[in-house]
């Protein structure tokens, strides 16, 4: 299918046959030797015409003998009649199958000449004939005959509007049927795959809605439809009727394929990655066989088949010159649908070979095209199965390179919940709670070089943010603290909601605890930074304890945060240092009564408690009559080395 321009070259050179002899030669042959001949000798004349249902006189001059098949290629209005004999040594009559073995022939009748010079017509075949009226129900034409002592005469007439052969094989009935039953099977193992492959990817697809895999169930389909009619399968066992396929139908299946294949290399490959130049010319293939199955409105059969013949050239050479480049391009799988491509086009060309009489007629050349094409058919299976997986690993390779940036962003919990189908809203808490918050902030942070207090920012808060990490678990949702905001030089930390504490761990004392850490771990961040000595940098804590919820913001990045009357005292207890006069230096926590309280009476003993002037306040929190501090020298004295217990 994909060379046969090849053949069409032959029937300019030929000159109506391929092997001529001496006119007066008869093709004579005894039964025994026929038997042992894979093509019978014969006599044929051609001449123009479209009628094969009738004889015309013999004239001797006429006529040219062949000892092998003729092969006339594309040729218009030609009819061709044939003239053969077998000799029957036997006293008895012997049943014998004259084959023509070429199923594209329109039509082809089979005459029994007498003695007295009148013939008996044995039987018609071809497409263009009913599959109920052949003589044998086999996909080629042949006629069963009776053959009687000695000589037995026949003569043929043939026609056709499609590709031209002149054969004819002898064959006795259980050879003749022990033949079929083996080209059955084989036809059927290739069909079988072809509908097997068919559906599997079909339901691939509908789970997969992949177009790659779609584009290759269309183009598998067509293509083994079009093998269909070629094998002459169709004719005789689905479209048996003449005016149902009146030859068309090949020429149709052959174009769809030609238009799907195009299609599926055009994605397969990714060709629309391709330079320009590659993309036109796989298209220009598709968008000729579409024009082609148009076109068979006006066109004729001839000049459609003839243009057929040289798309099928056209899309041969224009699939390679895409593959070559899809390998120069490391495409994925380009080399295994090389080998695919190359598996079809060898076969194709070695019945083209055959075809053209250059390769001996037999069992392998004649089905050469269904082994390369079942070979390709399996290979190019693999290959979209492998590129649908190569495509789901790189889908979770970056699914999961997602969620490892993720990871940067939430925390685990929340990630195996997302994992598990859930909604980001639904991964943290979203009721209302009272608990404990810290509002941490440097001191003369303006004051200090921007890209040295960067740094030392960073480390600092990421020391920060271990601590409040410890005791974190999923289940259940447990930590000893939990970051709100970060702002420039401080951040909010909430102690006891949304994450519980540990059981057995007292809420309060996990609050100052974080809050000797966070002082701890400043001080050894201080100790190698390199600062403003007229303005030395410091640590500020203010600690109160009220009433948080939570939520998600509705707009743009959804983030979670809290907010309530906690985040607001805490805001206002660490802004005390500015307006009392308190000692700043390196660091200081101020705490609201409320949080020094729930405090067990050894930790309380540590602050330092700050009454309040009857005229003096503390902004949102007017009931308070004063407020607790621990300065830096007190911090000095502790043991927060154990702040972290």
């Amino acid at each position: 299918m994909l060379f046969w321009l090849f053949i069409v070259y032959l029937s300019f050179v030929s000159d109506l046959g391929l092997a001529r002899e001496a006119p007066s030669l008869e093709a004579r042959i005894s039964l025994s030797e026929a038997d042992r001949l894979p093509i019978l000798p014969f006599q044929y004349r051609c001449y123009q015409g479209d009628d094969a249902s009738v004889l015309r006189d013999e004239q001797a001059e006429d006529w040219s003998l062949s000892k092998d098949i003729v092969h006339l290629a594309y040729q218009w209005n030609l009819v061709c009649e044939t003239r053969f004999s077998i000799w029957n040594p036997a006293r008895e009559s012997r049943l014998v199958y004259l084959k023509h073995a070429f199923s594209l022939t329109d039509e082809i009748s089979l005459w029994l000449q007498q003695e007295d010079g009148t013939t008996e017509r044995l039987g018609r075949a071809g497409v263009l004939v009913a599959a109920e009226a052949w003589p044998e129900s086999y996909r080629l034409p042949s006629f069963p005959v009776t053959l009687q002592p000695g000589w037995n005469h026949f003569r043929s007439a043939q026609t056709s509007r499609d590709l031209f052969r002149i054969t004819w094989s002898l064959e006795f009935p259980r050879e003749f049927h022990r033949r079929a039953d083996r080209e059955h099977l084989m036809l059927g193992g290739f069909f079988a795959i072809c509908l097997a492959l068919s559906l599997y990817n079909f339901i691939m697809w509908l789970v997969t809605r992949d177009r790659t895999q779609i584009l290759y169930v269309f183009y598998l389909s067509s293509y083994g439809l079009s093998q269909l009619c070629i094998s002459g399968i169709l004719k005789m066992h689905l479209v048996p009727h003449e005016w149902l396929l009146d030859h068309w139908i090949e020429l149709y299946t052959v174009n769809t394929s030609f238009y799907f294949t195009s299609l599926f290399v055009y994605y397969f490959l990714e060709v629309n990655r391709f330079p320009v130049f590659f993309r036109i010319t796989l298209l220009s293939v598709s968008i000729l066989g579409l024009f082609h199955i148009l076109a068979s409105v006006w066109l004729s059969f001839q000049t459609l088949g003839l243009a057929t013949l040289m798309l099928g050239l056209w899309i041969s050479t224009a699939v390679g010159i895409v593959v070559v480049a899809a390998i120069l391009r490391r495409v994925p799988l380009a080399r295994t649908f090389c080998l695919a491509w190359s598996l079809l086009i060898l076969g194709n060309f070695v019945q083209c070979l055959e075809f053209g009489g250059i390769l001996p007629y037999n069992a392998w050349t004649v089905n050469a095209n269904y082994l390369g094409a079942g070979l390709e058919a399996i290979l190019i299976s693999y290959a979209v199965a492998m590129k649908i997986r190569a495509a789901r690993e790189a889908e979770e390779h970056a699914k999961n390179h997602a969620f490892s940036q993720l990871e940067k962003m939430v925390y685990p919990h929340q990630l195996e919940a997302m994992r598990a189908g859930k909604q980001l809203e639904e991964t943290m808490p979203l009721g209302s709670s009272d608990a404990y918050v810290l509002c941490i902030d440097l001191i003369n942070s303006s004051q200090q070089d921007p890209h040295q207090l960067k740094n030392f920012v960073r480390e600092f808060f990421s020391d920060c943010q271990r601590a409040m990490d410890e005791g974190y678990s999923s289940h259940p949702l447990n930590a000893h603290g939990f970051r709100l905001k970060e702002m420039g030089d401080g951040f909010l930390c909430s102690v006891g909601f949304p994450f519980a504490i540990p059981t057995g761990q007292r809420a309060s004392s996990i609050a100052l605890a974080l809050a000797l850490r966070f002082q701890k771990d400043f001080l050894i961040r201080l100790a190698s930074f390199s600062g403003n000595a007229q303005h030395p940098i410091g640590l500020s804590i203010g600690i109160a304890y009220g009433p948080l919820e939570g939520y998600f913001t509705l707009a743009g990045t959804r983030l979670y945060d809290l907010f309530g009357r906690g985040i607001v005292l805490a805001t206002r207890y660490e802004n005390l240092r500015k307006q009392f006069p308190l000692d700043t230096t390196k660091g200081i926590i101020c705490a609201a009564s409320a949080v020094i309280e729930r405090l067990p009476p050894e930790e309380q003993q540590s602050f330092q408690y700050v009454a309040l002037d009857p005229q003096q306040t503390i902004r949102d929190d007017k009931e308070a009559k004063g407020f607790y501090i621990l300065t830096s020298h007190k911090l000095m004295s502790l043991d927060i080395s154990s702040a972290s217990a």
